[in-house]
């Protein structure tokens, strides 16, 4: 599989998971995506982002970000990303309060 094959297995299966975090009551802002330059590196890092700082540490205690690591890697299965992507897929979490008040509002910016 090439890059743009994963870049669009990841888009089929965040349109899923966005209609899926609609229906939770969780304090969620989006994923964001880093995905690697060069065809042989594999390594997919997926960037969960809540609404505020103190979400962060909330939704880690009480697995908010195990379900939704869980739920979204169980969509890339669905849509047939390769085992071996998934394995080493790396997830960050950050609120979108600290893009705002650090990255002059940036995704972008906080992803480099």
């Amino acid at each position: 599989m090439k890059i743009q094959d994963y870049l669009n297995i990841v888009a089929l299966a965040k349109k899923e998971f966005d209609s899926w975090i609609r229906t939770k009551t969780i304090n969620f802002k989006c994923l964001q995506f880093v995905f690697p330059f060069v065809e042989t590196d594999k390594e997919i890092t997926t960037w969960i982002f809540f609404l505020k700082d103190e979400n962060i540490n909330e939704y880690i205690e009480n697995g908010t970000v195990d379900l939704i690591k869980s739920k979204f890697k169980n969509l890339l299965i669905k849509h047939n990303l390769p085992g071996d992507v998934i394995d080493i897929m790396k997830f960050e979490v950050d609120s979108d309060e600290n893009v705002q008040t650090n990255f002059e509002g940036n995704y972008f910016y906080r992803l480099r």
